[in-house]
């Protein structure tokens, strides 16, 4: 029976400190970007888009984004060794 009452008593806290993180994080992302680590990637990747933009020699702007795609996509595979 106590732990029937302890689980009625920790699950929706923990799911209350999770949706409020949740929000908490959201409404910071938006309104002050760089206080988190996912607002200065997206800005640093947006930066990096127009200078990538800003180089006069497309063709090697457009390699190093295929580049930067393929990395990606082999970091992301699982290994089949």
């Amino acid at each position: 029976m106590e732990e029937e009452c302890l689980d009625f008593v920790l699950i929706p806290m923990g799911l209350f400190l999770f949706g409020t993180y949740h929000a908490w994080l959201f409404f910071t992302i938006r309104r002050h970007p760089r206080r988190t680590v996912i607002g200065l990637n997206a800005e640093s990747r947006h930066q990096w888009v127009f200078s990538m933009m800003a180089v006069v020699r497309e063709i090697e702007s457009a390699l190093e984004v295929r580049c930067f795609s393929v990395g990606a996509r082999l970091l992301g595979r699982p290994t089949d060794l």
